[in-house]
């Protein structure tokens, strides 16, 4: 009989506060169809490479899984790699090549290439290993005691850019008719981005996806501009989210509850307002409020999620429940680790974009003057906030709408 009951839906089921869209959850995936549908109609192009980029929290990453997947299903050879650790584009293309058991890998496309094959060997015989031995370690610098691997890279007078260029050639030899798509995401964690624009210049037989967070290209791409060229009207700026994206994603979440949660107008409403179109607000806004309803009806057969349960989940947010480690500093502070940082997060998110120390100054209560250059550096050393000369902003979006909504909640 038990087996006959409806499973009882979880707000990680339908929410997913701390993690992309991909493809095994890309039926949540909730508008930006048109300038999907671009995207993959630009990047199916001969010679095109893309830029994704926007702020933080809008959905970048979602949106090239999406984007992947429907190149693959049309027969792109996808390669998919997170930048996150890695120092500079070297880095990157080294463990790329790296011998990986991910989905969108070179070893899920091109397997000959690491394992015994007339493939592998071609690329042995030029460089001394192959590829189901390189690693970040191969740091281009003889090893005496492997004799038969010594040959580096850099005692060839080659780059590992000019293997990785080999590998695609190799690549395309074994499926002339598919293209190479590579995405390389979160590349704006690189401290050094050097080269990537010589390498969609100079790289023809694969395109690029380059997503990270930036307000231009030329802050993703400033050391060839000639690589514009490729990238011609490929540049999709990833926005927020309009009122009826929002309205989209608590549709699909009602679809796949089955009937057993209702997220109602109002709720909808200002989940929109508060979270000013953000998507990452907006899951986190859906999950916590759920799980606020949840608790306060346990044993109801159908969830009716309202505008007080949002009320609630920010409120839990503010007390760490999130258990988001990208905001426990951000939290800490308006918990009261400082009265002055307060003072100075309150004053920033109350302009429009940023702040200079010495309006901050002007403003914060007499005794806490002496203590706000201190408390500037340290919520810079803390990631809260970024610093661009003597002007001040939060290093997010996301934080600055709840700086105000927590003073919303606690003037």
């Amino acid at each position: 009989m038990d087996r006959d009951l409806p499973k009882l839906i979880k707000p990680k089921d339908l929410f997913f506060p701390n993690k992309a869209i991909r493809s095994e959850n890309k039926r949540f995936f909730a508008g930006r169809k048109n300038i999907l549908d671009d995207a993959t109609r630009r990047v199916g192009d001969d010679g095109f490479s893309a830029i994704v980029f926007g702020e933080r929290g809008v959905g970048k990453t979602s949106f090239g899984w999406q984007l992947m997947q429907r190149l693959s299903q049309i027969g792109f050879k996808c390669i998919w790699f997170q930048c996150s650790s890695k120092s500079n584009l070297k880095d990157v293309l080294s463990s790329i090549l790296k011998e990986s058991l991910d989905d969108y890998s070179y070893k899920s496309h091109f397997p000959q290439l690491y394992v015994n094959s007339q493939d592998r060997d071609t690329i042995q015989r030029k460089y001394g290993f192959n590829l189901g031995i390189i690693s970040s370690e191969l740091t281009f610098k003889r090893d005496e005691s492997k004799p038969h691997l010594a040959r580096s890279l850099e005692d060839l007078d080659l780059s590992i850019e000019d293997l990785f260029k080999d590998v695609l050639t190799v690549c395309k030899s074994l499926c002339p008719s598919d293209d190479i798509v590579i995405f390389l995401d979160e590349f704006d964690s690189l401290l050094d981005t050097t080269g990537i624009g010589q390498m969609i210049k100079g790289v023809d037989n694969a395109k690029f996806v380059i997503i990270g967070i930036a307000d231009d290209i030329n802050e993703i791409i400033a050391d060839h501009p000639s690589a514009e060229r490729k990238l011609a009207n490929s540049k999709f700026k990833i926005p927020k989210f309009e009122y009826s994206e929002v309205l989209s994603l608590f549709d699909i979440a009602e679809a796949e509850a089955q009937g057993q949660v209702v997220f109602d107008l109002g709720f909808r409403e200002s989940v929109y307002s508060k979270s000013n179109g953000y998507p990452f607000l907006i899951q986190q806004f859906g999950y916590f409020a759920m799980q606020a309803a949840q608790d306060a009806h346990p044993s109801a057969s159908k969830l009716v999620v309202s505008v007080d349960y949002l009320d609630q989940a920010i409120k839990g947010l503010f007390q760490g429940k999130a258990e988001n480690t990208m905001f426990i500093p951000l939290f800490n502070v308006l918990n009261g680790d400082g009265q002055a940082k307060r003072e100075i997060l309150r004053l920033i998110a109350d302009a429009n974009i940023q702040q200079t120390s010495d309006v901050i100054k002007k403003n914060v209560s007499p005794r806490l003057k002496q203590h706000i250059e201190a408390n500037l550096r340290q919520l810079v050393v803390d990631k809260i906030l970024k610093a661009t000369e003597d002007f001040y902003r939060f290093a997010n979006p996301e934080a600055k709408i709840l700086t105000n909504l927590y003073f919303s909640e606690n003037p």
